[in-house]
């Protein structure tokens, strides 16, 4: 199973109160980036914004 947890509610998502297309974006490079370390081997990690945020973490069981 993948689990990934990320959350949404700040700047480089959202406008305060929905999800923005820059938000969107923003969660496309992030679903990128896992499925790079996903490739790379990796079985979990933290998912940071744009912003060097830490928004979240991914891991396989």
């Amino acid at each position: 199973m993948l689990d990934i947890k990320i959350k949404t509610g700040g700047a480089a998502y959202n406008d305060g109160n929905r999800l923005t297309f820059a938000g969107r974006c923003e969660l496309q490079r992030n679903l990128t980036e896992i499925s790079r370390d996903l490739a790379d081997g990796r079985n979990n990690g933290s998912i940071m914004d744009i912003n060097g945020n830490k928004v979240g973490e991914w891991f396989v069981d």
